[in-house]
């Protein structure tokens, strides 16, 4: 008897890590896509008038160079890691795109006049976003900042963080 309710609170106190574990991970990629928003964000504010598409050009360059560097899809290299691909980027002013990064739509995937986090399909992917309006100094709204992270791949790293802070270490 003694034994199933030991088993019984064993159990009960990993699915109380992993749920707990779980959360601070999504809280910790929430926030790192709205500081991710911040800067780019102040970025936007100050590239002045450096034309758009050159400024498209040299992301798409990066990345470029990233995945020819690239030992594997986990090795970072000199341009930044692999793993970009899997985080986007939008800035609308208006109805239209202005700026974005090279793997994301053409189209906005936010909504124009929303706030915060959401999910959302883009090409049968869910990701998750954050989007913010972007304003000026004296307050006009300026343009609205989207960033995002595929969400498969963000619960992927949250499952396999759960699945290590659940288990002992054994060295």
């Amino acid at each position: 008897m003694s034994a199933v309710l030991c088993s019984i609170l064993v159990l009960g106190s990993l699915l109380y890590v992993y749920k707990e574990t779980r959360h601070e991970i999504n809280e910790v990629y929430d926030a790192r896509l709205g500081q991710s928003a911040k800067t780019l964000a102040l970025a936007l504010m100050s590239w002045g008038d450096a034309p758009l598409d050159s400024l498209n050009q040299t992301y798409q360059q990066w990345l470029t160079l990233i995945k020819q560097s690239a030992v594997s899809d986990d090795s970072p290299t000199p341009m930044g890691h692999p793993y970009e691909q899997n985080l986007l980027f939008q800035y609308l002013v208006g109805d239209k795109v202005l700026a974005k990064s090279p793997n994301a739509p053409d189209t906005f995937i936010g909504e124009p006049d929303y706030s915060g986090y959401s999910i959302e399909l883009v090409d049968g992917h869910k990701w998750r976003t954050f989007q913010m309006p972007l304003k000026t100094v004296s307050q006009q709204q300026s343009g609205t900042v989207l960033v995002a992270e595929r969400s498969v791949y963000a619960m992927s790293l949250s499952t396999r963080s759960h699945s290590l802070s659940a288990c002992p270490s054994l060295s």
